[in-house]
């Protein structure tokens, strides 16, 4: 008897899985790849905040030095400015000394350090003359950058 639910017509029509299905191999292979990618991407993106958080600090500095010295070449307020350097932010001040507890400070990250730290920066009155100084800020990941200042009170960057 030749009936649709016979032995030999299930043999026939049962599928054939492993011609259809991923194997084991190659599920595993797919997912290393995606494991390697993905860890590609963390370390490329932690490297960009890293950057982004020093350069930022970099800025923050660079804008504090440069506000400084623009006051003493203009003689703002009859008297000299300076920038006081402490660990993770700067305070600009009027005078020829840092007193604490004065000037408005700007923090940055954190994750940046300054040195050297607990320091000054004084540009004298009218000709924003200041002491040979290099600046260095460094992200706790091990990036570092500079900002120079010269006697003549020229700044730059490195």
């Amino acid at each position: 008897m030749n009936s649709f639910f016979s032995f030999s017509n299930l043999r026939r029509r049962a599928p054939r899985y492993s011609q259809r299905a991923f194997t084991v191999l190659e599920a595993l292979l797919v997912i290393a790849l995606i494991g390697i990618l993905s860890v590609g991407a963390i370390v490329s993106l932690r490297t960009g905040a890293s950057s982004s958080s020093l350069s930022e600090a970099q800025a923050t500095v660079l804008y504090g030095l440069e506000r400084a010295r623009s006051k003493s070449a203009a003689g703002m307020d009859g008297t000299d400015h300076g920038v006081y350097l402490k660990e993770h932010s700067i305070i600009s001040f009027e005078g020829a000394t840092y007193v604490a507890g004065t000037g408005s400070e700007v923090p940055f990250s954190s994750a940046v350090t300054i040195t050297p730290a607990e320091n000054f920066i004084i540009f004298k009155r009218l000709n924003a003359q200041a002491s040979d100084m290099t600046i260095t800020l460094t992200h706790r990941d091990g990036f570092s950058k500079t900002i120079t200042i010269t006697e003549n009170g020229a700044i730059t960057k490195n």
